[in-house]
């Protein structure tokens, strides 16, 4: 049965604090707008008296009516905004007396109205229409009000007039308002998960399946352990665990201790769907999971993978997030509403008409954690769902996800490595190890506990390696643009790295790190710049020359995982380049062990955590010595005592250790990585590269480039121990 938040719902028709800040700003800006027009126009009418010289400029009328539509997602605030901007003229001293109030009431009625039918399917095209039709609604008003007694009107004129305002609109409210939307969504001016604004926003998230036993027990294991088929030890061994409706909880552990197999396991995902064999049982709303069928368990608990291509089953956005609910038989209304809500919850509205091979990793997570709660299940369990979100979308979520469980008593649980951001909410702590729950703290008591021992369990504080300026650099990038599908991804990218330095690449999802890294490898071709690796010009069809002298870590585990055993696999690159092979067996060796995987050496890649599979492919990518090594993501899913590890991997091959195979290379190497992790950075980097928006925003030396993103206001891309460098 489902229990329906009513009053919720009817409040999520009224206007937020937020939001109605918003409106008022938006009226002051296009009352004053409007009446520099007015003024404007006069000359205007004066140097040029050509017809419709007025109504050339008639889209200013509606360009903040049109940003009111897009960044509040409620019927009405265009109209709101229209209505309060008419007053502002009126107040102001408009000779025209009560017509602006009439025409900024009536463009703001017609934009909510032509606005969000349109934004459903194409978001550019909605803008663009919505700013003509708005604009030409200030003719009708022109023409209504001329035909009054004692006025006169050209009438022939009108069509001319509305064609001239609607071009007007399209161009003046349609394109610059689309610009300035996303302008202040990058600025973060808009569009962020603040506390009051989440809290109206959910309402339409707030009808959730009332489950629970007579005690309000969601999950329930009972000595339930598990061993996959063909591996030498269980996954999970004898875990007794109960959470209950509305918990919120935080699962974490070292990589390979059975997290994301308890997250299986608590969604029914384990047995009957995966070889191997187990004991005691899961109780999922009271109901065994062996006996349940499968969509039953998933209309109650839903799971966000670590990986978030393994979600998807459909081509956009919008398609993705709603499918579930389609599959359920929802009405439409009901759907598009659910959607609207998780995609603006989530900060990725704009993309709902993107293809999901165009987004980057950290939208995609976005995107499969949005298609999850849009389906209002009753607990969601997430598997590392920040591990490829930037700080501050990560910080975002987090917030999100404990509003949720607040105020709706969504069960939510968090398999989690970023502790730093997710205690501040108070989570219940379960840690595992060896794939048993080693402590359960109880909500509000973790924090503090979390917090020493995530100190304790941070690598040392190491020196990074001294770069080499006075070398020739291995890496040249001039003046390089990349555009996909019409969008600038990389705008005017230029920078050099030298032998000994390793550069953190650092920026919001989406803003085009990934695409850096692949422009390096010649995966990408840039529409305009040189880019030079070794002295030698990248090409499109240089990626087989390069691999000699490159290293690189995709940001997805398994897209590089070829070899059908761990051991080939490890050993793949340096048998294609055909280098000595007992040498680099050796290393491979100590690698795989100091992993922690060299018992899995003729498991397939496939069968390996997430967390292990990123480890094994750096020593894929490090065992032939390359001059130059590109990581995207490479700490995603380890704990610390793994990200020393690889960050010793790393530094062996820069430091040009003797006793690593060379693919003909001499002296130091160079490393660009893609992280979003601060206190990696702070421990093993020279330098940092901010990218937003496809360009290079700071790049500068470590502490003084924390210094500079806390002055831009970037505070969640420096750790917390960073003093203050400005002096350096």
């Amino acid at each position: 049965m489902l229990g329906v938040a009513t009053m919720d719902q009817r409040r999520a028709h009224f206007f937020t604090l937020h939001e109605l800040l918003v409106i008022a700003a938006l009226a002051a800006l296009g009352g004053i707008t409007s009446s520099t027009v007015g003024m404007f126009r006069q000359t205007l009418r004066a140097v040029f008296p050509f017809p419709g010289g007025g109504q050339a400029l008639a889209g200013i009328h509606v360009l903040w009516l049109v940003v009111a539509a897009a960044i509040i997602p409620k019927p009405g605030a265009a109209t709101a905004t229209g209505l309060l901007k008419g007053a502002v003229e009126l107040l102001s001293g408009n000779p025209a007396g009560l017509f602006p109030l009439a025409y900024s009431a009536v463009e703001g009625l017609v934009v909510d109205l032509v606005w969000f039918p349109l934004s459903r399917f194409n978001r550019r095209l909605a803008y663009l229409l919505t700013g003509g039709f708005g604009s030409a609604s200030y003719i009708l008003v022109g023409a209504v009000s001329a035909s009054l007694p004692n006025k006169g009107m050209v009438r022939g004129g009108l069509a001319l007039f509305a064609t001239i305002a609607f071009a007007s609109g399209v161009v003046l409210a349609g394109v610059l308002g689309w610009w300035l939307v996303q302008t202040l969504r990058r600025a973060g001016v808009v569009g962020a998960a603040t506390a009051g604004d989440i809290a109206e926003r959910l309402t339409t998230l707030s009808v959730v399946e009332e489950v629970g036993r007579g005690d309000g027990t969601i999950v329930r294991l009972d000595h339930f352990g598990w061993q996959f088929a063909d591996t030498p030890a269980p996954a999970l061994r004898d875990v007794s665990l109960t959470i209950r409706r509305g918990e919120f909880v935080a699962i974490t552990g070292p990589s390979g201790s059975g997290k994301s197999t308890l997250a299986f396991a608590m969604c029914g995902l384990l047995i009957g769907r995966h070889a191997g064999h187990g004991r005691g049982r899961v109780l999922v709303d009271g109901r065994d999971v062996t006996t349940t069928p499968l969509h039953r368990v998933a209309e109650t608990i839903g799971l966000v993978q670590q990986n978030p291509d393994a979600h998807f089953a459909a081509l956009t956005v919008g398609d993705e997030v709603a499918f579930g609910m389609e599959n359920r038989c929802w009405p439409l209304d009901e759907i598009r509403r659910a959607s609207a809500a998780a995609l603006d919850l989530l900060g990725i509205a704009p993309l709902r008409a993107r293809s999901l091979a165009t987004l980057s990793g950290g939208e995609k997570q976005r995107v499969a954690v949005a298609s999850m709660i849009a389906g209002r299940p009753a607990a969601l369990v997430l598997d590392e769902p920040t591990a490829s979100l930037d700080p501050e979308a990560s910080r975002a979520l987090f917030a999100a996800l404990a509003e949720l469980c607040q105020r709706t008593k969504l069960t939510v649980v968090i398999i989690e490595h970023k502790l730093t951001q997710l205690m501040p909410h108070k989570p219940r702590l379960v840690c595992l190890e060896g794939g048993r729950v080693v402590a359960d703290i109880p909500a509000g008591v973790a924090g503090s506990a979390s917090r020493t021992s995530s100190a304790a369990a941070s690598p040392a504080e190491s020196r990074p390696p001294a770069s080499a300026a006075s070398e020739e650099p291995l890496v040249e990038v001039s003046d390089v643009t990349v555009r996909v599908d019409g969008c600038t991804i990389l705008d005017h990218v230029t920078l050099c790295v030298h032998p000994g330095e390793i550069v953190a690449v650092l920026g919001p999802n989406g803003g085009g790190k990934t695409t850096l890294l692949h422009c390096l490898m010649g995966l990408v071709k840039p529409a305009a710049g040189v880019i030079r690796v070794g002295g030698e010009p990248v090409s499109s069809g240089a990626v087989a020359r390069l691999a000699r002298h490159v290293g690189l870590v995709f940001q997805n585990a398994e897209h590089q995982l070829v070899a059908d055993t761990v051991w080939r696999e490890a050993l793949f690159a340096v048998h294609y380049l055909k280098l000595d092979g007992a040498a680099a067996e050796r290393q491979a060796a100590d690698l795989l062990e100091a992993a922690g995987i060299d018992a899995r050496r003729e498991d397939h890649p496939y069968r390996l955590s997430w967390g292990e599979k990123r480890r094994l492919n750096l020593i894929s990518a490090v065992l032939h010595r390359p001059a130059l090594l590109l990581l995207d993501e490479p700490f995603a899913g380890q704990d610390w005592e793994n990200v020393t590890f690889l960050l010793d991997a790393i530094r062996g091959v820069l430091d040009g250790a003797p006793e690593q195979p060379a693919a003909g290379r001499q002296g130091r190497g160079a490393c660009l990585m893609v992280t979003h992790d601060p206190r990696i950075v702070q421990r093993s980097c020279t330098r940092v590269l901010f990218i937003e928006s496809g360009r290079i925003v700071v790049d500068a030396p470590t502490p003084l480039a924390f210094h500079r993103l806390r002055e831009l206001g970037h505070d969640a891309y420096v750790p917390e121990t960073a003093g203050d460098t400005g002096s350096a």
